[in-house]
């Protein structure tokens, strides 16, 4: 049963999984995951599969968000470097035509 996980190290790894801030960030309420944070699993603090199916929906969106975020700012510095560049290029080559350079 190697690929069983045992209830205690599913816990381990949702709780790593549940920091505060990506909590806050990912809008999740917290009554659907205090009984994760906790550890304790009795009565109406046990999470739903459905609220953990939410929490890893949620966490996934926001990270999937933020790389498009941070892709974006990287396609538009590239692009800023490339317009500097041509600009510098014209410059130069504008300089040397009127220094009379052959």
């Amino acid at each position: 049963m190697a690929g069983v996980i045992i209830k205690s190290e599913l816990l381990k790894r949702v709780k790593n999984l549940l920091h505060p801030r990506w909590v806050a960030l990912c809008g999740v309420p917290h009554a659907a995951i205090s009984g994760v944070r906790s550890g304790v699993l009795e009565g109406d603090n046990v999470p739903t599969a459905k609220q953990l199916a939410d929490v890893g929906y949620k966490t996934f969106s926001t990270s999937m968000r933020l790389l498009s975020v941070y892709g974006g700012y990287l396609c538009s510095a590239r692009v800023y470097h490339y317009f500097q560049r041509r600009s510098s290029r014209r410059q130069a080559a504008e300089e040397q035509k009127t220094s009379g350079v052959p």
